[in-house]
């Protein structure tokens, strides 16, 4: 649980300041234990002496007596005020601790979700403008990669970052996996397997081109492919690429 060090800030039980935002939470009108401790004892401890030197006089006054028994009633009640005091005083630091954590668990959430934001423009501006050859990166491509994009920090260069889009990747046995490419490698993969999404040329038959797509990808016409023609083009490029080429 935590507690709170001299100066009121707010600790973990190994003794280290709790951040948010790299600031300490510090707890506010916070007296350390020591010192509250401390006060109350110089309280009992005058109280204690004046009783001690009224019973020096006691037996030479007798009606000292009344007032050393009020002044040991006042004590045991200061006694019993200060230990009602601590502990009240020790909710209402817990009620703040729990308050402040609360607070900085709920702030930890939203810097990450605003620093989430912020990645994922840059992410998704990098995006379009990479793939110019598409005819809508904004609905056919961004949306698509982002769904799929990853950050990891490079163990080269800590403290920056690649950006990961995870595709199916057909390797030359017809086998598809899963594999993280960077964006170059996504958007060629992308426009292979959606070849219906890419800009032509502006012209179609032999030796058109398409970018990121195999230019005999767009040559190909559904009518005239033979039925295992259409079945190894499917499992490469997937059944929407399929129905995007030509009737």
């Amino acid at each position: 649980m935590p507690k709170l060090n001299d100066e009121g800030q707010v600790i973990n039980e190994d003794g280290e300041l709790i951040l948010i935002d790299e600031k300490p939470i510090t707890v506010e009108d916070a007296l350390p234990k020591s010192v509250v401790e401390q006060q109350i004892a110089d309280r009992l401890a005058r109280k204690d002496r004046s009783i001690e030197a009224l019973k020096q006089h006691a037996e030479e006054n007798p009606e000292l007596k009344d007032t050393i028994a009020e002044l040991t009633k006042e004590r045991d009640e200061l006694v019993t005020q200060s230990e009602q005091a601590q502990a009240d005083a020790k909710k209402a630091v817990e009620k703040q601790m729990k308050d402040a954590t609360d607070r900085a668990a709920n702030l930890e959430v939203e810097l990450n979700t605003e620093r989430s934001g912020r990645v994922r423009d840059r992410v998704e501006v990098n995006i379009l403008a990479e793939a110019k050859g598409f005819r809508d990166p904004a609905t056919d491509v961004a949306p698509k990669l982002l769904n799929v994009h990853s950050r990891e920090e490079r163990t080269d260069a800590p403290g920056t970052y690649i950006d990961y889009f995870t595709l199916n990747v057909v390797d030359e046995d017809g086998k598809s996996a899963p594999q993280k490419l960077e964006l170059g490698a996504a958007l060629e993969t992308w426009g292979k397997q959606h070849p219906h999404h890419v800009k032509s040329t502006g012209h179609s038959g032999p030796g058109s081109e398409s970018t990121y797509v195999d230019a005999k990808h767009l040559n190909l016409k559904r009518s005239q492919m033979s039925v295992k023609e259409k079945t190894a083009f499917t499992t490469k490029h997937g059944h929407e690429a399929f129905m995007g080429l030509p009737a």
